[in-house]
């Protein structure tokens, strides 16, 4: 958000194992209510005294928040490796009859220009990122979870391979360098520091620790470039 304000074409490039895009609600659904009895606040009741519009967005929902009021123009979104259910079909029309919440936010999304690359096109197809203007970069470890990574927050699909994940983090540093534009943030999110901790100790050949080292080791000095400019 405050990077929006410095930059009119700010780029958004995501690792994310899933499209964020629930849409975003200004009131909470459950409205808190203030001095009132137990039962008319789990009912909501609108007509109970002292009651609170709660404000909110949140990880499921915060990119529709961004797009919604013109933070990120949707041409400068990139969104890498999703494996949600709704993709398995790659037919986004397919879905449109459907329940799924989801459905009709990917199909506003990306017919806006939003760019979605799932796990498949990440790891098969020679992909292509023309920025128009400086780069935020954005990991969610989850794009590896339960192959590379066993220490996500979500780990409900199995994401790339550790060498599926060095092989996009060296396309990504190319694309961005090639483009002669600023990587102006990064951040790793998405790391269970409680599985952390256990996968030390167990079996599983967790990689998340080397993959954030690897991370930082390819674009600090992108960043430190950026910082000097």
């Amino acid at each position: 958000m405050a990077l929006s304000d410095c930059y009119e074409n700010l780029n958004i490039v995501m690792l994310d194992a899933h499209f964020d895009i629930a849409k975003y609600q200004n009131t909470n659904s459950v409205n808190r209510i203030v001095g009132s009895s137990t039962e008319d606040n789990c009912l909501g009741n609108s007509s109970a005294k002292g009651l609170e519009r709660v404000h909110f967005y949140e990880c499921g929902n915060f990119i529709s928040y961004l797009l919604g009021n013109n933070l990120i123009k949707p041409q400068n979104l990139w969104v890498l490796g999703v494996q949600d259910e709704i993709l398995k079909e790659r037919n986004l029309e397919s879905h449109s009859n459907t329940k799924c919440f989801q459905a009709k936010e990917y199909q506003k999304w990306v017919k806006k220009g939003v760019h979605l690359l799932t796990k498949a096109d990440l790891v098969s197809k020679n992909f292509r990122l023309d920025f128009n203007g400086p780069i935020y970069l954005s990991i969610d470890m989850d794009v590896g979870s339960l192959a590379s990574v066993f220490s996500a927050r979500f780990m409900n699909c199995i994401g790339i391979t550790y060498k599926e994940f060095l092989k996009t983090l060296k396309k990504l540093s190319g694309f961005l360098r090639n483009s002669n534009y600023p990587l102006v943030g990064l951040d790793v999110m998405e790391i269970d520091i409680h599985f952390l901790n256990a996968c030390s100790a167990s079996r599983f050949n967790d990689r998340t620790k080397t993959l954030v080292k690897c991370i930082f080791q390819t674009f600090s000095k992108d960043l430190e470039s950026s910082n000097k400019n």
